[in-house]
Order: structure tokens, then sequence, then C-alpha cells
């Protein structure tokens, strides 16, 4: 049958259309539109990954890779040497952390479920980092001591010993906190000590943990008077997974807990015509989100994509996780980045929608498929998008 000119005409431009919109759709996903055609295509197409999967099997056997198990878990190691010194009257609560700080405010997994409130102190190690605000049900922020117009008071300390009080004032982004008010004492000094002081009316035990907020540097030119005197405060690397908050009453739980979902896995395809070994497929069913494929309790893929019950990952060393692990080195907890030829245990960093410390192994362990299989993915991140 031979088509009109009009009929011509509509057939095309459908056509461009369509073009342009999977086009577009490849460019810039929408993730709702994805995620529907992900879940038709992958139910068709889990019985054909199925199949070359045992196609494969035949001539090339699963990768067992090697096995490893961790000296320490992350999490101990961050309640080592995140737990901050004991204040009188006073217990730490051990709080997960959500993201990066957002504008000097740090997202915290736990609220009013785990009995946080206002204005209470946060602090890692012997580090102040601020204090807590906006809470919500289960999810709660640190106002951190270097947010924009934040007033926290504090001790100067001499070479002597003496003290001095002082106000240091938060200035935001990338600005130093500055030194807006000190008594009458000696002139400041480089490298001097600044603690943490509690604000009139408050119980002076606070005070007492001596929590450093840095040390006083010298800023700017006196010439073109714009020398000022700030402290180097920053959040420390460890205080990326989990801070601690000071509280005077607490319920049954000093620590509230990640949100980790899990889901069991079967290997469908260890390898792909295209990428090779590059690429696994995996049937996890009840998966969610992104996350990390464990074999045997070690991570070693991370999830690509999900196509219905279908999941996608790409195995990895551990080393080339690179700055989404973290490493424990002699020297303490690093990004794998800054870390690449460390030797130490290597744990997932969390922010990529895998939960923070699923152990990834050594530099040079192979992945692998020894079984259980499972697929953990972190279901906070999950819920904050």
């Amino acid at each position: 049958m031979r088509l009109g000119g009009a009929e011509r005409r509509r057939r095309t431009v459908l056509l461009a259309v369509l073009l342009l919109v999977g086009t577009s759709a490849s460019w810039w996903p929408v993730a709702r539109l994805d995620a529907a055609l992900g879940a038709v295509v992958g139910w068709v197409g889990a019985p054909c990954t199925l199949a070359a999967g045992w196609v494969l099997g035949l001539v090339a056997a699963p990768p067992r890779g090697d096995p490893r198990r961790p000296e320490r878990a992350l999490a101990e190691l961050e309640r080592e040497a995140g737990m901050p010194p004991s204040l009188p009257g006073r217990l730490w609560l051990e709080v997960p952390v959500l993201a990066e700080p957002v504008h000097d405010r740090l997202p915290l997994g736990a609220g009013a479920d785990f009995h946080l409130g206002d204005d209470m102190l946060v602090a890692w190690g012997e580090r102040y980092l601020g204090r807590l605000a906006a809470i919500g049900p289960n999810r709660s922020e640190v106002v951190l001591a270097s947010a924009p117009g934040v007033r926290t008071g504090v001790w100067l300390v001499g070479p002597d010993g003496r003290r001095f009080e002082g106000v240091v004032l938060g200035r935001g982004g990338t600005s130093l906190p500055v030194l807006a008010w000190r008594e009458e004492g000696p002139p400041p000094a480089p490298g001097t000590r600044v603690l943490f002081r509690a604000r009139p009316g408050e119980d002076p035990a606070l005070s007492r943990g001596a929590l450093l907020l840095g040390e006083l540097r010298r800023e700017g030119e006196a010439s073109r008077g714009t020398e000022a005197w700030v402290v180097d405060f920053a959040l420390p690397p460890g205080a990326e997974g989990r801070v601690f908050v000071a509280a005077s009453a607490v319920g049954d739980r000093l620590v509230a807990e990640p949100g980790v979902g899990v889901a069991g896995a079967r290997l469908a395809l260890h390898g792909d015509a295209v990428f090779a070994g590059a690429a696994w497929a995996v049937l996890a069913p009840d998966a969610a989100g992104r996350g990390v494929l464990l074999a045997d309790g070690r991570g070693v893929a991370r999830v690509l994509v999900r196509r219905g019950p279908v999941v996608w990952v790409r195995p990895l060393r551990p080393e080339d996780w690179g700055a989404a692990a973290v490493v424990a080195t002699a020297a303490g907890l690093r990004p794998g980045d800054l870390a690449p030829l460390d030797p130490g245990d290597r744990f997932t960093r969390g922010r990529d929608g895998s939960p923070r410390g699923v152990f990834l192994g050594r530099r040079g362990d192979a992945p692998g498929t020894a079984p259980p299989l499972t697929v953990a993915w972190d279901t906070a991140t999950e819920d904050r998008r």
C-alpha cells in the first residue's frame, strides 16, 4: 500500500521525535523513565542473560577471587580514633554521617528518633566540630564552626598554659574562621591552641574536654589593613563516616546504625561479548538503588545499573576503587586515591550509593564470585534522592 504525502510526513516527524527523545535520554537520562524502561527490558532480557551465562560457563569457569578477611572493621577503627575525651555528666552518642558538608552543614543519619536536640555539642576525637540543628524525625545537621555568622566561644592557650577568652566567627566557604574578639592579654602568636569554651549559662563541664578548634595563624597583610588572626579549622578525615554528640540524657542505644539494605544475588553472567570480564550480571530482584556486590563477605564489584531482576556490575580490584575507598594505613584512615600503593585493608567510603565500611580487600586481591553473593546499598542515600 502506497502512503500519501501527509502520512509519510507524519511518520517521518514521529520517527524524528522518537530518535531525538532516545538520543536525549542517552545523554541526559531521566531516572524514572530509565527505571521504567529498564524494568521492562530487564524481565525480557533475564532469560537471555541466563542462557548466555550457561553457555559461557561451559568454556570458562567463573573467577573465584582471593579470599580475605579484614584485620578490624572500619567502624571499629573509626570508633577508636574518633571517640572524644569523656565529659562529666555526658555520654557520647555515635551518629552516622550521610554526605559531605554543604554550606558548612554536615547531614547526619539520626534525629529525634535518637533523642537528638538543637545545640547539642558535636565532636570527633579531640576536635570540636559544631552544634546540632535542623532536627527531623530521623535526620539532623551539624552547623560547623566554620559556617558563616556562627560565633564560637574559645579559650586561647598561651605557651605558659594560661587561658584567655576569645570569640571565633565563621565565614563559610573556603574562608577560615576568624578571631573576632579576645580579652586583654599577651598578643596572639602563631600556633596558639584554640579550645572550645562553653556559652554563658551552659554547663561549664562542656569546656573540660579541651576540644580543639585548631591553631591560630596570621592571614593577610598589615600594610594593607587586611591582617587577621584565623583558626585552621578543618573537618577531620575520619569524621566523614561518623561523629559523636554529647548528651546528658540518652535512650537505650548509644550508636545510631547507618541504614543498609541487603539482597541475595545469583551469578547470571561472568563476562560480556563487548566488555569481556569487565562486566558481570547477577540476578537480584530484591536489590534497590546503586551499591556494591559482595562475594563471600568481600566487596568485589560496583553496581552499574539494574534492569528488572538483572543487576549489572563492574568487578574491581581494591586499589581500583580509588577515591571511593578508604584505606586503613599505619598513620590512620586515608582516602584510597591518596594512598594508592598502601598495603592496608580497604573499605568502601560511601557517598556513591554503597554503604560505608564494606571490606574490599587489600591491594592486588582479585575480584571473584565465591558464594554467597549479596548486593548491599545505602538506604539513607537512596532516601535522599
